[in-house]
């Protein structure tokens, strides 16, 4: 058996289109992608373990924002926002 040698030149591709996103529009988009998957799983989750009506999935959706909401838990996810930020910043 015969074997084919590998082309192992570099594939250019001249329609190619380059995309180029700053680290602030990934973190908005990021945050975006998971406020909303936090809105679908709770009522995801309201459907399957609480009664599915809208009363039920509004109330614990408002309980979770409450509890978020709270000084503290803000302060926490502000510290972690931050550190994350200089992790990222140092990293690149």
């Amino acid at each position: 058996m015969e074997k084919k040698e590998a082309n192992k030149e570099p594939f250019n591709r001249p329609d190619g289109v380059e995309v180029k996103l700053t680290a602030k529009s990934i973190n908005i988009r990021g945050f975006l992608f998971f406020f909303i998957l936090f809105l679908t799983g709770s009522y995801l989750f309201a459907y399957v373990w609480d009664d599915s009506s809208s009363y039920g999935a509004g109330r614990l959706l408002g309980t979770a924002v409450k509890g978020i909401s709270s000084p503290q838990v803000m302060l926490c996810i502000f510290l972690l926002l931050v550190f994350y930020i200089l992790i990222q910043a140092g990293i690149l």
